[in-house]
C-alpha cells in the first residue's frame, strides 16, 4: 500500500514540478520581453534547442517557443542522452529535447 502511495506522491509532485516549470518559464516570457524597434512583437533571450531529428513533439515545441516570442534555433543531434549528460540533468528528469537559454539556463 505504501508503495503505491508513493508512487501517486511522486507522478503528482512531478507534475507539480512541471507545472511550475511552464509557469516560470511563462513569467520568464513576460517579464524579460524587450521591444525592438517600431514592432509590437515582443522579442526574447534566444533559446538553443537540442531535439530528436524524429519526434514530432520535439518540433511542436520548438514551434511553441516561437509562437511565444522565443528566440529560437535548433540543432538535430543523434544522441541526445548524450546532451542531457553534458548539462547534468538527471535520467528521471530527461524529455526528448533540451533548451539551453543564452545565461546558461537548461529547460528540459
Amino acid at each position: 500500500m505504501r508503495t503505491a502511495y508513493r508512487n501517486r506522491f511522486r507522478k503528482l509532485a512531478l507534475g507539480g514540478l512541471l507545472g511550475l516549470c511552464a509557469l516560470s518559464l511563462n513569467s520568464f516570457a513576460e517579464s524579460s520581453a524587450v521591444q525592438t524597434g517600431s514592432s509590437s512583437k515582443a522579442q526574447l533571450t534566444g533559446l538553443h534547442v537540442y531535439k530528436s531529428p524524429t519526434c514530432g513533439c520535439c518540433t511542436k515545441w520548438v514551434e511553441h517557443l516561437e509562437k511565444s516570442s522565443f528566440s529560437v534555433d535548433y540543432e538535430n543531434v543523434a544522441d541526445t542522452m548524450g546532451v542531457k549528460d553534458k548539462f547534468g540533468i538527471a535520467p528521471k528528469y530527461r524529455s526528448c529535447h533540451t533548451a539551453v537559454s543564452a545565461d546558461g539556463y537548461v529547460f528540459e
